[in-house]
């Protein structure tokens, strides 16, 4: 690995309705309900949580 390399574990598959209701434009809370907030952030924008706390400081906590 070279520097800056960040390794990001993910969830490993979604469903095809899953994938379907991403496509339809489904909230990804909705299609995810028990991913926690940080894996949603990275399935919305590919920024995961150590970037985000970077940029922005501190995430909000889970609820």
């Amino acid at each position: 690995m070279s520097a800056g390399t960040v390794i990001i574990e993910t969830r490993p598959c979604m469903t095809a309705a899953q994938a379907e209701a991403l496509n339809a434009n489904a909230p990804v809370q909705d299609v995810f309900p028990d991913a926690p907030r940080a894996e949603r952030e990275v399935i919305i924008s590919g920024t995961h949580p150590s970037c985000w706390a970077e940029m922005f400081g501190p995430a909000p906590a889970d609820d």
